[in-house]
């Protein structure tokens, strides 16, 4: 609400919406200080932690569930003698990297969205 106050109603309606794949509106950038910079390196910071979570918080879902039996076939995932679940490390990192070479956001987006509604 602060941001959206100070910035010019003019400043807004100059660049509807509807134009936003060819007119870039980084309002918030615009009133960074002392740099916009700044701004950009919070959203490329922000986005890195969260994947890095998703990376370290996965596996230990996946061997939480083979560990309490929730989900039968998941059992193949339960941590080993020591605790470190490497078969469930080793699964998302494998299922991470073909994403990856699927090269095609939209076909990904789907499956990621299921695997956040059912954790």
């Amino acid at each position: 609400l602060v941001a959206g106050g100070s910035v010019r109603r003019d400043a807004l309606i100059e660049f509807p919406l509807k134009d936003f794949p060819r007119v870039p509106r980084f309002v918030v950038k615009d009133l960074a200080w002392p740099h916009e910079l700044i701004v950009v390196v919070g959203v490329f910071l922000s986005t890195l932690g969260a994947a890095l979570q998703s990376l370290t918080g996965a596996p230990r879902v996946l061997a939480a569930l083979g560990k309490d039996d929730l989900v039968p076939i998941l059992r193949h995932f339960a941590p080993s003698g020591d605790g470190a679940p490497r078969k469930a490390i080793l699964f998302c990192a494998s299922l991470s990297m073909g994403l990856v070479m699927v090269g095609d956001l939209n076909a990904v987006a789907p499956f990621i969205t299921l695997w956040y509604l059912t954790c």
